[in-house]
Order: C-alpha cells, then sequence, then structure tokens
C-alpha cells in the first residue's frame, strides 16, 4: 500500500498520485529511450565483440528496473481510476 503526503492544501491528495504518474511515465520514456541506444549501439556491432555482452547485460540491468516502475505505474492508475 502506498503512503500519501499529508495534504497541504486542498486538492494535494489527488494530485500526488497525478504527479507520481507522470513522473514514473516519464522515468519510462527516459529508460526505453536508454533501452534503445543500447540495442542500436548492440546491432552496430559485431555480435562476436566482447562490448555486446558488456551491453546486453546493461540492457537487462535496464529493462528489470523498468518493471517495478510499470507495476506502480497500474497501482497509481488503478488508485486515480476508482476515485
Amino acid at each position: 500500500m502506498r503512503e500519501h503526503r499529508v495534504a497541504t492544501r486542498k486538492g494535494d491528495e489527488m494530485d500526488e498520485p497525478r504527479d507520481d504518474l507522470k513522473a514514473t511515465g516519464e522515468s519510462l520514456i527516459a529508460d526505453a529511450a536508454r533501452l534503445e541506444e543500447i540495442e542500436r549501439e548492440k546491432r552496430s556491432l559485431d555480435p562476436r565483440d566482447p562490448k555486446v555482452v558488456a551491453l546486453s547485460e546493461d540492457a537487462e540491468a535496464l529493462t528489470r528496473d523498468m518493471v517495478p516502475k510499470a507495476v506502480a505505474q497500474t497501482e497509481l492508475s488503478r488508485e486515480l481510476a476508482s476515485g
């Protein structure tokens, strides 16, 4: 269950999940852009290049980091949809 900060102004309780949803989305967009960069760089290399392994590990780690953000985004969306 998410903890909410104490509202200091009317409407703050509703703004926080929206702000969190926006920030999470922006973070996922940045991660996806970085993942695209990694994949494009890998594609430009010979598959036997040792750098491909390191880039693949980077892509894997980044993708693993994205999963909790996507889960949080779903939870925030449900929270906002339920009112």
